[in-house]
Protein backbone atom coordinates (compact mmCIF):
# COMPACT_ATOMS: atom_id res chain seq x y z
CA UNK A 1 0.00 0.00 0.00
CA UNK A 2 2.86 2.65 0.97
CA UNK A 3 4.32 2.05 -1.94
CA UNK A 4 1.44 2.63 -4.28
CA UNK A 5 1.01 5.94 -2.30
CA UNK A 6 4.77 6.90 -2.96
CA UNK A 7 4.43 5.67 -6.77
CA UNK A 8 1.58 8.18 -6.79
CA UNK A 9 3.40 11.12 -5.49
CA UNK A 10 6.13 10.55 -7.73
CA UNK A 11 3.60 10.63 -11.08
CA UNK A 12 2.24 13.76 -9.25
CA UNK A 13 5.22 15.20 -8.93
CA UNK A 14 6.51 14.26 -12.40
CA UNK A 15 2.87 15.67 -13.86
CA UNK A 16 3.87 19.06 -11.31
CA UNK A 17 7.02 19.64 -13.22
CA UNK A 18 5.61 18.82 -16.98
CA UNK A 19 3.04 21.48 -16.51
CA UNK A 20 5.31 23.84 -15.55
CA UNK A 21 5.67 23.92 -11.48
CA UNK A 22 3.47 25.01 -8.83
CA UNK A 23 3.40 29.00 -8.41
CA UNK A 24 3.81 30.75 -5.13
CA UNK A 25 0.13 30.36 -4.15
CA UNK A 26 0.53 26.07 -4.13
CA UNK A 27 -1.89 26.14 -7.68
CA UNK A 28 -0.43 24.16 -10.71
CA UNK A 29 0.97 26.72 -13.68
CA UNK A 30 0.34 25.26 -17.34
CA UNK A 31 3.29 25.94 -19.95
CA UNK A 32 2.57 25.97 -23.12
CA UNK A 33 5.08 23.05 -25.15
CA UNK A 34 7.87 24.68 -26.89
CA UNK A 35 6.48 23.16 -30.01
CA UNK A 36 3.30 25.02 -29.87
CA UNK A 37 5.06 28.27 -28.73
CA UNK A 38 7.56 27.87 -31.65
CA UNK A 39 4.68 27.22 -34.49
CA UNK A 40 2.46 30.35 -33.03
CA UNK A 41 5.65 32.53 -33.85
CA UNK A 42 6.19 30.45 -36.77
CA UNK A 43 3.00 31.46 -38.40
CA UNK A 44 3.11 35.14 -37.05
CA UNK A 45 5.81 35.38 -38.73
CA UNK A 46 5.33 33.79 -41.74
CA UNK A 47 1.82 36.28 -42.04
CA UNK A 48 4.16 39.57 -41.54
CA UNK A 49 6.25 38.30 -44.77
CA UNK A 50 2.95 37.35 -46.73
CA UNK A 51 1.34 40.94 -45.68
CA UNK A 52 4.76 42.53 -46.45
CA UNK A 53 5.10 40.59 -50.03
CA UNK A 54 2.00 41.79 -50.71
CA UNK A 55 2.38 45.51 -50.07
CA UNK A 56 5.15 44.85 -51.84
CA UNK A 57 2.98 43.34 -54.88
CA UNK A 58 0.76 46.32 -54.84
CA UNK A 59 3.89 49.08 -54.74
CA UNK A 60 4.86 47.63 -58.18
CA UNK A 61 1.41 47.24 -59.95
CA UNK A 62 0.99 50.79 -58.95
CA UNK A 63 4.35 51.97 -60.02
CA UNK A 64 3.90 50.03 -63.47
CA UNK A 65 2.85 52.24 -66.67
CA UNK A 66 -0.20 49.79 -68.02
CA UNK A 67 -1.90 50.07 -71.28
CA UNK A 68 -3.64 46.57 -71.05
CA UNK A 69 -7.02 46.80 -69.10
CA UNK A 70 -7.82 43.39 -66.89
CA UNK A 71 -10.38 42.26 -65.11
CA UNK A 72 -8.79 43.70 -62.02
CA UNK A 73 -10.02 47.12 -63.05
CA UNK A 74 -13.52 45.99 -63.29
CA UNK A 75 -16.02 49.11 -60.82
CA UNK A 76 -17.63 46.83 -58.15
CA UNK A 77 -20.55 49.53 -58.71
CA UNK A 78 -23.29 47.37 -59.18
CA UNK A 79 -24.71 48.86 -62.31
CA UNK A 80 -21.56 48.06 -63.92
CA UNK A 81 -21.28 44.59 -62.53
CA UNK A 82 -24.52 44.24 -63.87
CA UNK A 83 -23.54 45.59 -67.55
CA UNK A 84 -20.72 43.16 -67.86
CA UNK A 85 -22.47 40.14 -66.68
CA UNK A 86 -24.81 41.38 -69.30
CA UNK A 87 -22.31 41.85 -72.07
CA UNK A 88 -20.53 38.38 -70.87
CA UNK A 89 -23.92 36.26 -71.29
CA UNK A 90 -24.89 38.01 -74.64
CA UNK A 91 -20.95 37.16 -76.21
CA UNK A 92 -21.37 33.29 -74.73
CA UNK A 93 -24.70 33.00 -76.38
CA UNK A 94 -23.98 33.95 -79.54
CA UNK A 95 -23.05 31.16 -81.52
CA UNK A 96 -21.06 32.29 -84.63
CA UNK A 97 -18.13 33.57 -81.77
CA UNK A 98 -14.84 31.35 -81.74
CA UNK A 99 -13.82 30.17 -77.84
CA UNK A 100 -11.22 32.96 -77.66
CA UNK A 101 -13.58 35.74 -78.85
CA UNK A 102 -15.82 34.38 -76.09
CA UNK A 103 -12.99 34.75 -73.50
CA UNK A 104 -12.27 38.45 -74.27
CA UNK A 105 -11.95 40.95 -71.37
CA UNK A 106 -14.98 42.93 -70.88
CA UNK A 107 -14.77 45.59 -68.26
CA UNK A 108 -17.07 48.42 -67.30
CA UNK A 109 -16.35 51.03 -65.19
CA UNK A 110 -18.89 54.28 -64.61
CA UNK A 111 -20.98 52.53 -67.75
CA UNK A 112 -17.78 52.85 -70.40
CA UNK A 113 -17.04 49.32 -71.31
CA UNK A 114 -13.59 48.04 -72.41
CA UNK A 115 -13.03 45.26 -74.15
CA UNK A 116 -9.36 43.59 -74.21
CA UNK A 117 -8.23 40.60 -76.33
CA UNK A 118 -7.81 38.42 -79.44
CA UNK A 119 -9.85 37.52 -82.05
CA UNK A 120 -10.01 35.53 -84.70
CA UNK A 121 -11.85 37.76 -87.57
CA UNK A 122 -13.14 41.45 -87.74
CA UNK A 123 -16.49 40.03 -87.98
CA UNK A 124 -15.89 38.94 -84.22
CA UNK A 125 -14.51 41.93 -83.66
CA UNK A 126 -17.68 43.60 -85.15
CA UNK A 127 -19.78 41.30 -83.25
CA UNK A 128 -18.77 41.47 -79.51
CA UNK A 129 -18.69 45.53 -79.94
CA UNK A 130 -22.43 45.28 -81.09
CA UNK A 131 -23.17 43.12 -78.29
CA UNK A 132 -21.89 45.84 -75.58
CA UNK A 133 -23.19 49.01 -77.37
CA UNK A 134 -26.00 47.24 -77.39
CA UNK A 135 -26.64 46.45 -73.59
CA UNK A 136 -28.76 48.38 -71.36
CA UNK A 137 -26.73 51.26 -69.16
CA UNK A 138 -23.64 51.33 -71.84
CA UNK A 139 -22.76 55.06 -72.29
CA UNK A 140 -20.06 53.99 -74.47
CA UNK A 141 -17.80 50.93 -75.95
CA UNK A 142 -13.75 51.65 -75.87
CA UNK A 143 -13.05 48.94 -78.55
CA UNK A 144 -9.23 47.19 -77.90
CA UNK A 145 -9.87 43.95 -79.33
CA UNK A 146 -7.33 43.13 -81.75
CA UNK A 147 -7.59 40.88 -84.84
CA UNK A 148 -5.29 37.62 -84.40
CA UNK A 149 -3.27 37.65 -87.80
CA UNK A 150 -2.86 34.04 -88.22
Amino acid sequence: MRKNTLLSLLALSLAVVGCGGASEDGTLRAEEPQPVRAQQHHAAADERHAERREERREERREAEPRDEITAQDQSNDEGDVRITQDIRQRVVAHDDLSFGAKNCTIVTRAGVVTLHGEVNSAQERTIIAGLARGATGVRSVDDQLTVDAD
